[in-house]
């Protein structure tokens, strides 16, 4: 009787030892003895050597995005029947997805119909609406409260000095016949400091927002490339966009590379 059940024991084993292994090997299985940082019945989310891994349980695809410091914890938000008009991603319906803080960088992904990574951008630093201006990407991003309105190409200075780099706020907002051709259809001043202006010790036109400026553009094609004289071009239609949707006084953040302040 007793070799009997020894015999059921090994027997038992044998079949579920193999369904283990191949638990354990499957994407979500190999994460089988770590806690999630987030889990619903659709997506979980783990960290797992400098990366938020993210796993789609229904059909277990996989996406990886780097953590922003491990000093920090990822805040995960759930998004759930997003329309288009709301924020972040203005234009954008998540019927179900995901939203990811870590550090100063923001991650959205979306579980439905398959896992993709729909917008990687940086955090605000200030609250309400704001601009940060990446010159290494040549990328103006917009929000909106807080929350990612829309990002656009833009062009920057020829030379690295050229487009100042600090903390900033819009001065005025020109449109129409005011504006020279080069310009393009509109034009939002930046009040850039003495200290800030690399390319004159003294032209009162900075401090003013007469000498830099986010514009429209008549050289389409230097979109997305380091071309101007200082300023930040945009496309004329994105910029008939924008600055019906900017108020004077809002804060902007021109940075040399946001992956190096996040």
């Amino acid at each position: 009787m007793k070799r009997y059940a020894i015999l059921l024991i090994f027997a038992a084993l044998a079949l579920t030892l193999p369904a283990a292994f191949i638990k354990l090997q499957s994407p979500q299985g190999k994460f089988i003895f770590i806690k999630p940082l987030y889990n619903d019945g659709a997506l979980a989310v783990y960290s797992q050597q400098g990366q938020y891994i993210l796993v789609n349980k229904r059909t277990n695809e996989q996406l990886a995005v780097p953590a922003g410091g491990d000093s920090v914890p990822a805040e995960i938000t759930a998004i759930k029947n997003k329309p288009a008009e709301e924020l972040p991603l203005y234009g954008v319906s998540i019927l179900n997805g995901i939203k990811i803080l870590s550090g100063r960088r923001i991650y959205i992904a979306d579980t439905q119909p398959e896992l993709t990574l729909l917008a990687s951008y940086p955090a605000p630093e200030a609250g309400g609406d704001s601009i940060i201006v990446d010159k290494n990407t040549n990328t103006l991003y917009f929000y909106k409260s807080s929350e990612l309105y829309k990002s656009y190409r833009v062009a920057t200075g020829r030379e690295s000095h050229f487009t100042p780099v600090g903390n900033f706020i819009i001065m005025n907002k020109i449109g129409g016949e005011d504006l020279d051709e080069a310009f393009g259809t509109r034009w939002m001043g930046l009040g850039v400091p003495f200290e800030n202006d690399k390319r004159a010790e003294t032209d009162h036109r900075a401090p003013k927002g007469l000498k830099y400026g986010i514009h429209g553009t008549d050289e389409p094609g230097s979109i997305g490339s380091h071309a101007s004289g200082g300023c930040i071009r945009m496309n004329n239609q994105d910029i008939g966009e924008l600055q019906p949707l900017v108020k004077v006084g809002t804060r902007v953040d021109i940075v040399e590379d946001i992956h190096k302040k996040t």
